[in-house]
């Protein structure tokens, strides 16, 4: 029986006593898409699934990140040069390496960035990097189209 005399009606153990793992979200076995309990929303909580909202300004980002990439390599035509010394030397061994090398530094925090997603410091940085990359990219048609 519990405080107010009714009967305990749970088998299993409280799973809130162990903390959700990172590998629980693996193949779909998370349920977990938001924290229900005001008193869990103080501490730190990783959910196991995420929603549109999350995940649109990532794919956002990351397709942000290849069309700079491809305005990047047009722009080096027409004879403007890279500003960043490892993208630089990336192009150095080829355009394939250039985007590749593009995209995983772009991708490359992101996974952090969408675990720590609920916490109000860190939740609307996604957004604000991609509406960043957005003006990057507006300024190179910008350029290109000077060119023409």
């Amino acid at each position: 029986m519990d405080r107010a005399g009714s009967e305990e009606r749970r088998t299993a153990s409280d799973r809130r006593g162990a903390p959700t793992s990172v590998w629980d979200a693996t193949f779909f076995r998370g349920e977990r898409r938001h924290i229900r309990r005001a008193c869990d929303r103080l501490q730190r909580h990783i959910v196991d699934r995420f929603s549109l909202a999350t995940i649109l300004p990532i794919l956002v980002l990351l397709a942000c990140a290849l069309v700079d990439g491809f305005l990047t390599l047009e722009l080096i035509e027409a004879g403007y040069h890279e500003a960043n010394p490892v993208m630089h030397a990336l192009l150095a061994w080829g355009p394939v390496h250039f985007l590749i090398g593009k995209y995983v530094l772009a991708a490359a925090g992101l996974p952090l960035l969408v675990l720590f997603g609920t916490h109000s410091r860190i939740r609307h940085l996604v957004p604000i990097l991609a509406a960043l990359y957005a003006l990057l990219i507006a300024y190179q048609v910008v350029l290109l189209r000077q060119l023409q």
